[in-house]
Formats: C-alpha cells, structure tokens, sequence
C-alpha cells in the first residue's frame, strides 16, 4: 500500500496536475488546502485501488484528456453546487426542529478533488457497469442515479 501511497501523492504534485488543478481554481473560484495532507492522499490511494485505476493511466489521462477533464469538472461542480442540502423526508416523517441535521459550512476542497474526477471520468469511460461498480464499492448513496450523472457530465 506503501507505493501507491507515494504513487498518489506524485500524481498530485506533478505539473500537469498543479497545472489543470489552478485553472479548475481560477474558473470556479473555489479555495483548495494548501497541503496535500497524509490521510487525504490514503483515501485517495484507497479510491483508486478500489477504482482499479493505475498511476500511469492517470497520468496519461492528465496530459491527453485535461480539456475533458476539466469540462467534465466543470460540469460536475455546477450541477453539484446548485443542489439543496436539505435532506428529504416523506410527509409526517419530518424530524422536530432540535432533530435536523445541523449544515456546516464547506470549507476548502482537498487537493485530490480532481483525482476523484479523473477516476470517475476513467469508468464512465469505460461504461456504466464499472462505474457502478466503483461507486457500490465506495458505498456512494444512490450509486445508479449517480452514474447517471456522472455520465451525463462527459463531454466528448
């Protein structure tokens, strides 16, 4: 687990990375953390292992695709941004007032944020039943309307 722990944080720190990373914070204006701390860079480890997504592929995808990845981050961020947090209840299963869960503010987004976006854009290019697969495994709520979505946000 150890290799691509740092296979992970290398993908995260390469230029073309850096570079498509600064141009997703400048079109989004989104703030990012300014490390890339250890146990991000686990979790993402852990997503791409699950993924079944290897480092060279990745890199790959970051210097021949970066344009759709970064409409597909686009893409995504919009369709994501404009969506309630509100939970929702069927009626008369509404929670009292003191039993509703509280929204905290979104602070920064890690940097592995567009990693998340590479390996989804890697399985739906791949087709929907990879996809699926990924996000059961990820324990995503939802994980066919999500698919959905995530293909609906590629951009060819």
């Amino acid at each position: 687990m150890m290799s691509e722990f740092k296979a992970v944080e290398g993908i995260v720190s390469s230029d073309s990375y850096r570079k498509l990373l600064m141009e997703l914070v400048a079109f989004l204006r989104i703030n990012i953390d300014s490390d890339y701390e250890e146990v991000f860079a686990r979790l993402d480890s852990a997503k791409m292992e699950r993924a079944k997504v290897k480092t060279p592929e990745v890199e790959r995808i970051l210097i021949d695709d970066a344009e759709s990845i970064k409409k597909y981050s686009i893409n995504k961020h919009r369709v994501l941004h404009g969506l309630s947090d509100e939970q929702e209840y069927r009626a008369g299963e509404e929670p009292s007032e003191d039993k509703k869960d509280v929204v905290l503010s979104i602070g920064n987004y890690a940097q592995g944020f567009l990693l998340t976006n590479i390996i989804e854009y890697v399985l739906a290019k791949e087709g929907a039943a990879r996809l699926q697969e990924y996000l059961k495994l990820s324990r995503i709520p939802k994980a066919k309307e999500y698919a959905k979505q995530v293909l609906g946000w590629i951009v060819d």
